[in-house]
């Protein structure tokens, strides 16, 4: 498997069917004698960020803390809650995924719903 190609970027469906963003990191573990085993797969700004450049990364997570009602956390979901790989991931249940959608409620509720014709 490629990570870069197969994982990186793809959609994240929630539980519920709501798009939740793209996979924008890979947290992986290696023992010793084992092969490398794929742990996590994180959500955020930042973490994509630090796919560009590390100096970004660290501009995003200071404007996050300052900004974001996540207060600049990357969202983490296990491997183990992600039910459907394919095209699209899909999540077992909604728990895993909280942290990425205080954002978008955030957002919704802030800026969107004041909207008008929204």
């Amino acid at each position: 498997m490629d990570i870069r190609r197969d994982l990186l970027d793809m959609p994240l469906i929630g539980a519920d069917g709501e798009p939740m963003g793209r996979v924008d990191g890979v947290i992986a573990s290696y023992t010793d004698g084992r092969p490398l085993r794929l742990v996590w797969v994180e959500i955020g700004g930042a973490t994509f960020a630090r796919r560009i450049h590390p100096r970004l990364e660290r501009w995003t997570r200071a404007l996050a803390r300052r900004f974001s009602p996540s207060r600049g956390r990357v969202c983490r979901i296990p491997l183990s809650a992600i039910r459907t790989f394919g095209k699209r991931l899909k999540l077992r249940d909604d728990q895993a995924a909280w942290p990425a959608q205080v954002w978008e409620r955030w957002l919704r509720h802030k800026v969107v719903e004041r909207i008008p014709g929204s």
